[in-house]
């Protein structure tokens, strides 16, 4: 009975002290509060890191699009920087947001002239990133390989997987996803857009400080995926958290180059080189009324190919043309292009090349007509030798020896002599062997090209009378030597120890009725010997 009496004193005189006193709860509201502010710092920070690594994988689809950026700009919110924008040429802007500290170690409890609480735990968000894997990005978790249920990496980009049994194509590739299980306080990773998350391992938040004073703040982390971003003049520099860097270029005003070429004669074909400036891929058209001109854009070759008209007019000798290019988007270049086309009455075009329908005669002048002689000239020399020489200008061999030389060409001006190719190619086109009559200047000789079966001086057609004026042979008394033979000097050495040079002639003689015509070397010894040249065009 005593023993309830005292129980009953005991819980009266509780009563009456709580009534008479008021319950402080200010630490518990501050800490709610603390609670409160790091939860929405949390929710923040894994909204930041899941826009990063969003924005990374569209980093990546520029890079393997050839995509190119056209400006970096501070991206602000509620006035306040809290990132960049990256605009790109043919893809819609990149956001990428700066990266948060790590949260503050929790408050310690206040001890009586206690040491300092030590520091919190850092704040830790899982590194994020991308490495190359035979030519593909696939993503990564803290430097490893972030694989998904069926244990197989992940690509950045492209096709998710193959088809499945209905047959339908597989989805596009899925960026991986962050949240903070807020019960275990760790990171949690999906890769397969949020459908199931798999724990990291990795705690979101700092850990309680000791006893004492408040713990200090945790260190920053950055968001996990980029560390860094940095511009040079042509490009700009992601900086990855897991390391390493992706760089795409920047977008370069677009520009083509080109010469506009020399006049061409009727039907000539030329080859014309462009080149391009800018890094953006481009399209290349021609605008302007060809007027019978034929026009090519070979893109893989970076070249044009243009014909001239064979027949040629008052409205196609000389035309206007524009050369336009457009990358696609925004940016429009056209260049000017020029053509002019003009009749030689001393060419005819054969395979390509404009030979001279003379031979050379003094130098610098063609022969009065195609059944002339003209004079005879010694390898890479330009002093004129008539056929009734008695005697051969003195002759040294070139040493080393060398190609026919510029400064020594007998030709007209815009005139050459001819490549050993343009030789070959001359033979290749047809010939017909001819005693001399009136449809041939009264002269032995050959008709070559295309109409050498039909060809008469009245129409030669396409076709040259190389008529056949033999060679000057003999240094002191020089007589002419196969007569009647078709001897006609190139420019070319013979590759063979650069011993020999490069002619045509026929090797058989001139009465024979299967003669044999050859472009042959011709030895060091006979580099004195006096021959004919037909020239061809520059």
């Amino acid at each position: 009975m005593k023993k309830k009496c005292f129980l009953r004193s005991i819980l009266l005189g509780l009563i009456i002290f709580c009534g008479c006193s008021e319950y402080d709860d200010s630490a518990l509201r501050n800490n709610i509060t603390d609670l409160n502010k790091r939860v929405e710092t949390l929710e923040s920070w894994q909204a930041t890191v899941n826009n990063n690594i969003a924005s990374l994988q569209e980093v990546i689809n520029a890079l393997q699009s050839n995509d190119y950026v056209t400006g970096v700009t501070k991206y602000i919110e509620n006035n306040q920087e809290v990132g960049y924008t990256i605009t790109l040429a043919k893809s819609s802007p990149i956001i990428i947001r700066h990266g948060q500290n790590g949260n503050s170690g929790e408050k310690g409890e206040t001890g009586e002239k206690g040491d300092a609480g030590s520091n919190g735990t850092d704040g830790n968000t899982p590194i994020i990133g991308v490495a190359l894997d035979n030519g593909a990005y696939y993503w990564t978790l803290n430097g490893t390989w972030l694989l998904n249920s069926s244990s197989n990496k992940i690509p950045v980009t492209g096709a998710k997987g193959d088809k499945g049994d209905s047959g339908n194509d597989g989805q596009n590739a899925v960026a991986p996803q962050v949240r903070i299980d807020m019960t275990t306080n760790e990171w949690e990773i999906s890769t397969n857009d949020g459908q199931t998350w798999t724990p990291t391992g990795v705690k979101a938040t700092g850990n309680k400080g000791d006893k004492g004073d408040k713990g200090e703040n945790g260190t920053s982390s950055g968001d996990g995926v980029f560390s860094g971003i940095s511009e040079t003049d042509n490009s700009v520099i992601f900086t990855l958290a897991s390391g390493g860097n992706i760089t795409l270029q920047k977008y370069q005003s677009i520009g083509i180059n080109f010469s506009n070429p020399r006049s061409f004669v009727p039907g000539e074909v030329k080859n014309i080189i462009y080149s391009l400036t800018g890094n953006a891929p481009v399209s290349i058209s021609v605008i302007g009324n060809l007027q019978g001109w034929k026009f090519i854009v070979d893109p893989d070759n970076n070249k044009f190919k243009i014909t001239a008209p064979t027949t040629l007019t008052d409205d196609n000798q000389h035309i206007e043309l524009g050369i336009l290019i457009f990358d696609g988007k925004e940016q429009t270049v056209v260049r000017p292009l020029t053509l002019l086309a003009n009749p030689i009455e001393d060419g005819v075009l054969i395979s390509g090349t404009l030979w001279a329908t003379k031979n050379v005669d003094e130098c610098y002048t063609f022969a009065e007509t195609p059944g002339s002689f003209g004079k005879y000239f010694q390898f890479n020399r330009n002093i004129a030798i008539a056929a009734t020489a008695t005697s051969l200008p003195a002759y040294t061999n070139d040493n080393p020896p060398v190609e026919w030389q510029p400064a020594n060409n007998p030709c007209p001006e815009g005139w050459r002599l001819p490549t050993r190719a343009e030789m070959d190619a001359l033979l290749a086109s047809g010939w017909r062997k001819v005693t001399p009559s009136a449809d041939n200047w009264n002269v032995d000789g050959i008709w070559f090209g295309p109409d050498a079966a039909t060809a008469t001086s009245e129409n030669m057609g396409a076709a040259i009378f190389l008529p056949a004026a033999g060679d000057k042979y003999g240094a002191t008394n020089p007589t002419t030597y196969f007569l009647n033979s078709v001897n006609y000097w190139t420019g070319s050495l013979y590759n063979y120890d650069n011993k020999y040079v490069m002619a045509m002639w026929n090797a058989a003689y001139w009465d024979k009725d299967d003669i044999y015509l050859t472009v042959d070397l011709i030895s060091q010894a006979n580099q004195a010997t006096g021959k004919s040249i037909r020239c061809v065009h520059e």
